[in-house]
């Protein structure tokens, strides 16, 4: 890997397998990650994802999810006129955070997640601490 893309630092969330993995224990799929980046001699660091796919990275309020519906995703219950949440949309409702037509900014849940990740880095390496709406109240155990 080295060889190919060159000297860098992967830094990736501290997933936790919602829920099947034994309290203050490391998944095993971040276990496998780690393993593969530590045989290659890549630099690999866990990030804390407290709050990181719940705070808009333009204005550092909150995000709405479940507003936005569909015509469910199995056609059976799509025959029946059912209609679901779009689980991995996510929008901003901060009037300040507004696009400029006047709607909601919208977020991939997943693309939200790492613009968030990728600002706690950035605040790290320019020597200040988590910024403090990612932060808990008690810090976390790991």
């Amino acid at each position: 890997m080295r060889n190919k893309f060159g000297n860098f630092t992967v830094v990736m969330g501290d997933w936790s397998d919602a829920g099947r993995t034994a309290r203050f224990q490391t998944s095993s799929k971040t276990k496998g990650w780690r393993t593969l980046f530590k045989r290659n001699r890549i630099n690999c660091f866990l990030l804390d994802e407290y709050k990181t796919s719940s705070v808009c990275p333009h204005c550092s309020s909150g995000v709405e999810k479940g507003f936005k519906t569909r015509p469910h995703s199995r056609p059976w219950r799509r025959r029946e006129g059912k209609i679901e949440k779009v689980h991995g949309l996510l929008g901003c409702t901060n009037p300040n955070c507004l696009q400029q037509s006047w709607t909601m900014r919208y977020w991939n849940r997943d693309t939200l997640s790492t613009c968030n990740m990728l600002m706690i880095v950035q605040s790290m390496l320019d020597g200040h601490c988590r910024p403090e709406v990612f932060s808990r109240s008690v810090p976390a155990v790991a």
